[in-house]
């Protein structure tokens, strides 16, 4: 990717593609970025109607989540350190979604499970 052509995509964009590297990814855009992100949905949350709060509360942080995700994929495939990093980075993502999946299907059969 030319610098030419990165300079017109967007901050998101590079993110997914894993344009800023595995240490900025991960720590500066997944750390620091997504306790940007809360704050300002906080902040936020507490001057609209509480028609908004649901889409800003439950469906921009999951986006947000994923476009870092991939980003966070990307990067640790291009990263040319250590090796143990990039296997030990796609082995937390994998992790992470393998326990969300589990608890949010945990979570929908508690209705089931607990019928009488």
């Amino acid at each position: 990717m030319s610098t030419t052509t990165t300079g017109k995509q967007s901050p998101l964009y590079r993110l997914q593609s894993g344009y800023y590297g595995l240490f900025k990814t991960f720590w500066l855009w997944g750390l620091i970025g997504s306790t940007v992100l809360a704050t300002a949905i906080a902040v936020v949350l507490l001057s609209l109607p509480n028609t908004f709060t649901f889409i800003l509360s439950q469906v921009i942080p999951p986006i947000y989540g994923i476009i870092w995700s991939i980003g966070v994929w990307n990067a640790a495939t291009n990263y040319t350190g250590p090796a143990i990093w990039a296997k030990l980075t796609k082995f937390y993502i994998v992790t992470v979604y393998v326990i969300s999946f589990g608890l949010m299907l945990y979570y929908m059969m508690q209705p089931i499970l607990t019928m009488k």
